[in-house]
């Protein structure tokens, strides 16, 4: 018995075996015997038996049933098999070929076998790697390999679509096929239906004539490539000569040739050129043609990639841009930098930088490098296309981050490059130190002693802020507030807690050093001995001091703290005489008391309302200290400081909240509509503003001496009630905390001297507005234009601040009929609402920018849009109003997105200036969805005047295939 690659032996044995089973009696009636099959049937007739199937062999072998399994085949061959079949199948070595028709005729000469069909029954041959159909006839040469398939044919492989043609072809041999008229489907990135003649069709490759694709799935599809001739490798790339770009029937475009990849990772080659139709025929003798992204991605592993490209911008620059990014997973390394280079037309030359840097070494240690750089501003400011870039700084920032069994370590740097006004900021380094709670003589609560669980906690700190200002005119007046300057600081912090009573202790040192000053900036007209020349000016102070306090909570929430407190202060000026060395000021001793309470009053309710709750929470705080007696140098340096004076001040912050219970039928409403969950947002904005001012920092000294207060076994605050029976706050009033000084008041007999604040701050809030927060900051006094006056009391309203977000599901909307129903499911507002850059470039060249983003390449790619998001909107009011100034500001900011029909989508971000009654830049995107092709139409104005229009078509299955029309001005910048 002869073994190969066809296997001809087994085959014919399992004819022979099984032909009455796959044909009918008469079908092979016609050929010469073979002696095989003479043997077995003169076996039988000596049985004495007709041919059956052997009892013994009613279970089919599990194992041979495994191996004919695994083809494509399986299922679909002969309905049974005898002992003899069961046996041929087992037999090692051997590749099983399977037949089934209506009728077979075999030609032992030519050894060439036809499969007959009919419409109930078609031919079939099948193999472990491949399955073929055919609606006529299957021709099988064996001397030659060849299997024809006569009339419409399909050909399955395991792990492929099915391909169907009107006629095929295929060479077991070669492992290579031809069809005419076939049509199959290819997943690379997308369903492409392929049509047109095969001429060779191979495992993972094929070649073709006349061939069509399309990613429509329609019978009619919209669009579709037509190819003179096409190279395909799957997974890889395809490359196709003489090919038009048709809509429906219409042809609309035409290539020489196309070339793509088809992988759906990273792989090396040409980057796709950035450019429009009038970038290569120009319409107007003024427009500035512009190409870029030309040049060569490297995928060097799995890990690395590397990139060059050109960016050429007619009558302004020539720019190479370089990017290296890595990912090492095991050892938690990723990031990348971007450099760019640019030659200006007139001879310049600048460069950018962009680099973001992550290292997890260890689950305690973390490193992490993120910074940007632009050698001009003025050369960013007149080039950029992109509004935010404009209105944002330039950032860079470090950090290592330790973590220890006894502390934390964290050493950073940051640095800002202000565009606006040329202005950069440095922080380096910025050091700190916190050690982890050390509790002394450790006792549970019932066997506690007045000395046990004494705790201690301590700390420090150091930094140093650069900022390098924009040199002035020497034609006018130095002004010593736009000077550089650096301050160093530093800071050393420990404190002792046992039971209520509380031991802190504080030390810290502050320079300040003003850089390049005239020395007739320093002196008074007319002094002889002013020095004309430029210096350093410097004034260091070391601060020290020591608290005792004790903690005590008398009746309800009412909390009384009194202190006692030893401070002290050295202080070194250059421009002090007699402080060229540090000179120590008075020891001073002071003694103040904290005073906190909650005070509530009830009121009837009213509609929905079953009660109001108004919550009033004052804090008081006090200081005194008597007058010291220093010595003739501590006079001469510190005359008229705090340092030496009686100090007797006060402090008073005051909060209210109106405060409402539902009742019952209300709160079921409310749970069930979620009233109360309003899809209103709180601007970002907010919670920094919050931050900056004296309510805030009040608020987070607070937060401070809470985790003292539990250590202390204080009762815990009351919590607030269980979901479900929540109050609403109807209105919160938050206020600025007030100092009063009695001396200062007391030495100029005016009353307004003694108030310390310049300023008053409100803020509003209420859980029916959630969202609209406004925050108001009034100027309390009036001293003239210059400041020099005497301060007259008089409240002006400085500035505004206030955002807002709506939704489809907004409360306010549904009230006016405007949104959606009542119940119904609040999209994802942070999918919703418009990114920062709805414009962001996704082909990689970032031509709106002039300081390169650092890109993830081992992320995959972002969701298609989806139509019908609704209405999303934010808006946000700023107002800055000086006194005296005349530069008021008043901007209005506002991102708007909505889909008007299914197949449709706009946004819009915008900036409004109300006093020059003009929009300071606009971003606008309007989408259309094309089924498997999307249409934008976009304009970009900047703040500088750089405009910017867009009109693209591309296709969502590959977005280097587009087509756009771009028209742009930098004649307005300014």
């Amino acid at each position: 018995m002869r073994r190969g690659v066809t296997g001809a032996v087994l085959r014919y044995g399992l004819w022979v075996a099984l032909g009455t089973a796959a044909f009918p009696p008469g079908a092979l009636s016609a050929q010469q015997p073979d002696s095989t099959r003479l043997q077995i049937f003169e076996r039988l007739r000596q049985l004495a038996r007709p041919p059956g199937l052997d009892s013994t062999l009613l279970v089919d072998d599990s194992t041979a049933a495994a191996r004919r399994g695994q083809g494509p085949g399986a299922g679909q061959g002969l309905a049974g098999f005898d002992s003899i079949a069961g046996r041929l199948l087992q037999l090692p070595g051997f590749e099983v070929t399977r037949y089934q028709g209506a009728g077979a005729e075999f030609g032992a000469a030519e050894r060439r076998l036809s499969l007959i069909g009919t419409e109930e029954r078609k031919p079939l041959v099948a193999r472990a790697d491949f399955e073929l159909t055919a609606d006529t006839a299957i021709d099988f040469d064996e001397e030659r390999g060849l299997v024809t398939a006569r009339g419409a044919a399909e050909f399955r492989r395991p792990d492929g679509e099915p391909l169907t043609s009107r006629q095929l072809i295929y060479d077991l041999n070669a492992d290579r096929g031809t069809a005419l008229g076939a049509r199959t489907v290819y997943n690379e990135g997308a369903n492409w239906q392929v049509a047109g003649d095969l001429t060779s069709v191979q495992p993972g490759l094929f070649w073709g004539r006349h061939i069509s694709f399309t990613s429509c799935e329609l019978d009619e599809p919209h669009y579709h490539f037509a190819t003179g001739e096409i190279k395909w490798v799957s997974d890889n790339w395809f490359v196709a000569r003489n090919v038009t770009l048709r809509f429906a029937d219409v042809p609309v475009m035409w290539l020489p040739f196309i070339a793509q990849g088809l992988g759906t990772g990273r792989s090396s080659g040409i980057l796709a050129p950035t450019f429009s139709i009038n970038d290569i025929v120009r319409t107007s003798g003024s427009y500035r043609r512009r190409i870029s992204n030309l040049g060569f991605y490297w995928a060097m592993s799995d890990y690395t990639d590397a990139k060059i490209a050109m960016d050429w911008f007619s009558d302004r620059f020539f720019a190479l841009q370089g990017g290296f990014n890595y990912f090492w997973a095991r050892q938690f390394l990723r990031g990348g930098i971007n450099y760019r280079e640019y030659w200006e037309t007139g001879g310049g030359r600048q460069r950018t930088l962009n680099t973001q840097n992550n290292w997890e070494i260890s689950e305690r240690t973390s490193v992490a490098v993120n910074a940007s750089y632009a050698s001009a501003g003025s050369f960013v400011r007149q080039n950029t296309f992109n509004p935010l870039e404009l209105t944002q700084s330039i950032d860079s920032e470090g950090r290592f981050t330790r973590r220890f069994d006894w502390g934390s370590l964290n050493v950073g740097a940051n640095r800002k490059q202000f565009l606006t006004d040329d202005r950069v900021t440095m922080t380096l380094p910025n050091a700190s130190l916190s050690l982890s709670p050390l509790t002394f003589f450790q006792a549970p609560a019932n066997r506690e002693r007045w000395y046990n669980n004494l705790s201690w906690s301590g700390g420090m700190g150091f930094n140093r802020d650069i900022t390098d200002n924009p040199a002035q005119s020497p034609d006018s007046a130095f002004v010593l507030s736009r000077a550089d300057l650096i301050t160093t600081r530093g800071n050393l912090t420990s404190s002792f807690t046992l039971g209520n009573f509380g031991f802190s202790q504080q030390a810290s040192f502050n320079e300040r050093l003003n850089r390049d000053i005239p020395g007739a900036a320093l002196f008074e007209p007319g002094d002889t001995t002013v020095n004309l020349g430029v210096s350093d000016v410097a004034e260091s102070t070391i601060d020290w001091s020591a608290t005792l306090d004790y903690q005590l909570r008398t009746f309800g929430s009412l909390v009384v703290t009194p202190r006692y407190r030893v401070s002290g202060q050295l202080l070194r000026s250059d421009q002090i005489e007699a402080a060229q060395e540090f000179v120590s000021a008075p020891r001073r001793s002071s003694f103040g008391v904290g005073v906190k309470a909650d005070v509530y009053g009830f009121w009837g309710g009213f509609g929905p309302f079953e009660a109001i709750r108004h919550k009033i929470t004052p804090q008081l705080d006090y200081d005194y200290a008597p007058a010291v007696t220093p010595t003739d140098l501590q006079r001469e340096v510190f005359t008229g400081a705090r340092e030496i004076r009686r100090r007797n001040q006060i402090s008073l912050s005051f909060n209210q909240t109106f405060e409402a219970k539902l009742n019952p039928e209300a709160q079921a409403q409310a749970d069930s509509a979620q009233m109360v969950q309003d899809s209103l947002a709180v601007a970002d904005s907010l919670a920094a503003l919050a931050d900056t001012t004296a309510q805030g920092q009040a608020l987070a000294a607070q937060g401070a001496r809470r985790p003292r207060a539990a250590a202390r076994g204080d009762r815990p605050e009351p919590t607030r009630p269980p979901a479900g029976t929540q109050p609403i706050q109807l209105l919160g009033i938050g206020l600025s905390a007030v100092q009063y000084d009695f001396v200062l008041a007391d030495s100029t007999g005016r009353w307004e001297e003694g108030l310390q604040n310049q300023e008053l701050q409100v803020r509003l809030t209420s859980d029916y507005l959630r969202g609209i927060s406004p925050s108001l900051s009034f100027d309390l006094f009036d001293r003239g234009a210059d400041r020099s006056g005497e301060k007259q009391f008089s409240m002006h309203l400085s500035s505004v601040n206030f955002g807002f977000a709506l939704s489809s599901n907004s409360a306010i909307l549904r009230w006016l009929g405007l949104g959606g129903r009542r119940g119904s499911p609040v999209p994802d507002r942070t999918a919703a609402l418009p990114p920062d850059n709805p414009l962001v470039d996704d082909t990689g060249s970032q031509e709106t920018t002039i300081v390169p983003r650092t890109e993830d390449p081992f992320r995959g790619g972002g969701e298609q849009r989806s139509g019908g998001r609704g209405f999303n909107a934010s808006f946000n009011y700023s107002l800055r109003r000086p006194r005296y100034a005349t530069e008021t500001d008043e901007l209005i900011t506002a991102n708007v997105s909505f889909s008007p029909t299914r197949s449709w989508d706009v946004t819009w971000r915008t900036s409004y200036d109300r006093i020059q009654g003009q929009f300071l830049d606009h971003i606008v995107r309007l989408t259309r969805d094309l089924h498997r092709w999307d249409a934008h139409f976009d304009f970009v104005q900047t703040v500088n005047g750089n405009w910017t229009f867009r009109f693209e078509v591309q296709l969502k299955d590959n977005s280097d295939l587009k087509f756009d029309y771009r028209q742009r001005s930098l004649d307005n910048a300014r």
